[in-house]
């Protein structure tokens, strides 16, 4: 197997190297230096450039891949986002389309869902309510019809793991919000998993959430998280009593018989 993994970056550069014990890994890095990077694990890779225009420096090096995970987020909020993402997300889809791809895993975000939508799971219609989240949730229903039978979309919650630990998230920030809103989180390693596992199994196309299953007060959270490194405590809005949302992934969990290593947000402290 020959996957290519376009975003070799904080999660596809680990990913591709525990894939690479199974296939044949390749990848894209935005520069010259990044190549370099993955290339020192063992990984081929090649400059992809998004501006002006897609480009692919090196278009053989992905040609006869029997899978491609899209790792590319819409990034923070401009004018035009929506349809910028959209169309990048188009041109390079259609580059890879040329070299004879069998399965296009789609990495989006449970950000597709709006605060309103207080339980989801991979049923539930997105309604997004943030300019990143309907970049997405476009991308999604245009890659769903022109790829169908191909495609599985991925929706990490929020991500931890390695340099990124929920202490840092929110600590010494005052005023917050959602103090009782659950806590939708991802290991990295669990995230890693659940990839390999839609990698390497024929599910036909599907809608994957990667989530732990626990699902603890914000507040509450991120005061332990916080107090885990040290650092300044968070202080929340006392006022807000709104509900939030919980994401669900429990239909993912168990299709691909996967079990979590941090099921619990708490034991990513």
């Amino acid at each position: 197997m020959k996957v290519a993994i376009i975003g070799l970056g904080w999660y596809g550069l680990p990913l591709g190297r525990s894939l690479s014990a199974k296939a044949i890994v390749v990848g894209t890095k935005s520069t010259q230096a990044g190549v370099a990077e993955a290339e020192v694990v063992g990984i081929a890779a090649t400059v992809l450039s998004m501006v002006p225009e897609v480009k692919i420096e090196n278009t053989e090096l992905l040609a006869d891949t029997d899978c491609a995970v899209v790792n590319l987020p819409p990034g923070r909020s401009s004018a035009g986002m929506v349809n910028q993402y959209f169309s990048r997300i188009q041109s390079l889809t259609g580059i890879l389309a040329k070299g004879n791809l069998q399965h296009l895993l789609f990495v989006s975000s449970t950000g597709v869902f709006g605060e309103h939508q207080q339980e989801v799971d991979e049923h539930t219609i997105a309604e997004p309510t943030t300019e990143s989240g309907r970049a997405l949730a476009e991308c999604e229903a245009w890659l769903w019809a022109k790829w169908k039978g191909r495609l599985s979309i991925l929706r990490p919650a929020g991500l931890v793991g390695d340099s990124r630990h929920p202490g840092r998230f929110l600590a010494g920030r005052q005023n917050l919000p959602g103090k009782n809103h659950p806590v939708n989180l991802v290991h990295r390693d669990d995230l890693i998993a659940l990839t390999h596992a839609i990698i390497e199994t024929d599910f036909g196309s599907k809608i994957w959430h990667a989530v732990a299953a626990a699902h603890p007060a914000k507040e509450a959270y991120y005061t332990r998280a916080a107090q885990a490194l040290n650092l300044p405590m968070p202080g929340f809005d006392q006022s807000d009593y709104s509900l939030g949302r919980t994401v669900h992934g429990d239909i993912s969990r168990k299709l691909t018989l996967i079990k979590f290593k941090y099921d619990d947000p708490h034991e990513m402290l």
